[in-house]
């Protein structure tokens, strides 16, 4: 085959093979009109099938909450240790943001006035006769009567009080007042010269104050809230405060050569007739005996 021949054949065949072409294209365009018409109708729910009904989702918030600020009870009732977020700048300020300075004053005269009113039903006045013998030269013969006065406090439901040695030391006689009024007379149970302690005893036995709550010495820091409660000049009690000044003090008791140990000492007023009166913590509780020395100052006798 020459040439023109192969140029014949391959010509008739392009020509025999371009209706394919056509038809294959066509084809295709059909299919793809079908699937599109097919993806476009929408397909109707068999009449007994159950209607679902479409909710859009709750909205997501990426805003993290405000930290609440501190209230004042909450740091009435902390025990005095503050945490790392609460000492905060942030916090700081959130709290002084939350509460006014009339609201802080408010929240203080409640703290002080409810330790005073649960306190000092447990707290007594001692007024205290002692027989003085004295004689000599130019002195007259006879016996004379000194009196006293100090403070204590209610220790358990027998009657037992606290006070100070020297208060009661050689007493005669020994009047316990109450914060309502009632009086009664008391014995002395025991005494320690060394460290200036005694235990006396309300002899009638319907008369039985409440006993004070106890706090720990040992967990007293300088700087903390001191708060002192007795029957200053036996003029009726009183309450004064102030802050633990410092610890592991040393005093020497009037009528011993011994040194007593771990004292504190805070700077709430105490005058005569406050000592053997209790010193409290901020939650009201007995954490020493105050003792008051008019040479040596004003002290705190820690409780073991």
């Amino acid at each position: 085959m020459n040439a023109r021949g192969i140029y014949q054949l391959g010509r008739g065949i392009a020509l025999e093979w371009r209706p394919g072409i056509v038809a294959v294209i066509a084809a295709t365009a059909l299919l793809l009109l079908a699937a599109a018409t097919g993806c476009g109708t929408q397909t109707s729910a068999p009449p007994d099938a159950p209607a679902v009904a479409l909710t859009r989702p709750a909205a997501v918030s990426t805003t993290a909450p405000a930290t609440p600020a501190l209230s004042a009870a909450a740091e009435a009732q902390d025990g005095g240790t503050a945490t790392e977020a609460a000492a905060s700048p942030a916090h700081s300020a959130a709290a002084g943001e939350g509460l006014t300075e009339a609201e802080v004053t408010a929240a203080h005269d409640r703290i002080m006035t409810g330790i005073y009113e649960r306190t000092v039903p447990s707290v007594v006045g001692l007024r205290v006769v002692k027989t003085l013998v004295v004689g000599g030269r130019n002195m007259p013969q006879g016996d004379f009567f000194a009196r006293a006065a100090g403070s204590g406090f209610v220790w358990d439901d027998q009657g037992h009080i606290l006070t100070n040695r020297h208060v009661v030391a050689g007493a005669d006689r020994i009047l316990v007042t109450l914060s309502d009024g009632t009086q009664a007379e008391a014995v002395v149970v025991g005494a320690d010269a060394d460290s200036d302690l005694a235990v006396i005893r309300i002899t009638d036995a319907s008369v039985r104050p409440p006993p004070i709550a106890l706090g720990d010495s040992d967990l007293l820091k300088t700087g903390q809230l001191a708060i002192a409660i007795g029957d200053p000049f036996s003029r009726g009690f009183s309450m004064t405060s102030g802050i633990i000044s410092a610890v592991g003090r040393t005093i020497n008791p009037q009528d011993s050569t011994f040194s007593v140990p771990r004292v504190v000492q805070h700077d709430a007023a105490t005058n005569p007739g406050n000592s053997g009166g209790p010193l409290l913590n901020r939650n009201g509780e007995v954490v020493g005996n105050d003792h008051f020395d008019q040479l040596q100052g004003r002290h705190l006798k820690l409780l073991e």
